[in-house]
Formats: structure tokens, sequence, C-alpha cells
């Protein structure tokens, strides 16, 4: 939340879905959110049972109400500029419906693990698809309409529910970019990495 609030580049709405209960010192952060924020709306989403991430992200793309959508987990941190250069990017590439960039791969005490790079151009991104998923999820800004015309995410795919969406929406005709740049950094431990 903190890096989100420190983006050089404004939003309207910061969607936040709690799927599931969560403890209350999240509760009591995100309320605090909602009180102090002026820059942005702080829309809170509460699932009132856990129904997995692929369920938890089709119910915020439904209810967010831009037309662009910037994907983040709780637990990873984006850098003030990532948003702005997205948005430059798609600015000057409008035909672009998502748009991701590379990471680092940071462990829970710091240490820098790795970056995962990506393909930069659509037809590379298209060619890799078809064995790996070759977009860093947490990363995307994407545009709200491909989503919704490929089917928007599903639950049927536990693990895999963004590299599903993915191909639905190439086979839908979207069109698919990553910058070139480390904008986030990602949060690993030693059950992800094994997974």
């Amino acid at each position: 939340l903190q890096s989100i609030n420190k983006q050089t580049q404004s939003f309207s709405e910061l969607l936040v879905v709690l799927d599931g209960p969560v403890s209350k010192k999240t509760e009591s952060t995100l309320t605090e959110l909602q009180k102090c924020s002026t820059e942005f709306v702080v829309t809170l989403i509460r699932l009132p049972k856990n129904r997995g991430l692929g369920a938890a992200l089709a119910c915020g793309v439904l209810k967010a109400k831009g037309d662009w959508l910037l994907r983040m987990d709780d637990d990873d941190y984006s850098y003030p500029e990532r948003l702005e250069n997205q948005l430059n990017f798609i600015a000057k590439n409008p035909d672009v419906d998502l748009c991701g960039c590379n990471i680092h791969e940071i462990s829970r005490n710091g240490m820098l693990l790795g970056i995962r790079k990506c393909p930069q151009r659509h037809k590379d991104i298209k060619r890799i698809m078809k064995s790996m998923n070759s977009m860093n999820h947490v990363t995307v800004l994407v545009r709200k309409e491909a989503i919704l015309s490929a089917g928007n995410y599903s639950s049927d795919y536990e693990g895999y529910e963004d590299y599903e969406l993915w191909v639905r929406m190439l086979l839908n005709g979207a069109t698919f970019s990553n910058l070139d740049k480390v904008f986030v950094d990602v949060l690993f431990d030693k059950g992800q990495m094994a997974r």
C-alpha cells in the first residue's frame, strides 16, 4: 500500500479485494487508509469466505471503475515510477492491451534472489506463451475491456489463473508487451521456489 501511495502518476481508485476474513490489524489499516486518502478513492470488496485468487480477481475486475487496471499483490513493492512508465508506454502504443515489466525476486530477509525477465515484443510473448507464461502477473497494466471480452479470470485453474487468461486473451486478439525494466520487487519464500 505504501508503494502504491508513492506513485508519481495519479490514479482514481485503489481497489482492495479481501478474499475471506482478514486480521483485525489488516482491517484497521485498510479502514484508516479509506478515511485518510484524499488522492484516490479506496474501495474495499469483502468476500465472505476465501474463494481463491481467480475468483477474487474476477470480482475485482467487475467492480473496478477504470478502463485500465494495474495489478499488484499485497506483499510486493511497486517502484514509484511504475504506473507513470506503463501509462506512457500505452499512450505511445495504443494498440497494446496488456503491458508488464521485469521483476526482482527478493527473499524475506531482503536478499536479491534473481531477476525474472520477460520478452518485450508481442510476437515473442505469443511464441513463448505456448510453452510457458511470458508475463509477470503482478506487473501488468491491462485494459479492462480486453479481460472482459476474453471471459475474465477463472477460478478453474488455481495457480495458473493468469496464464490461462493470457492465452484466452491472445486467442481473442489482444496485444501484449513488456517493458525491459524492473518496476516491481516480489517477495519469494521457499514454498514459492519449490512450486
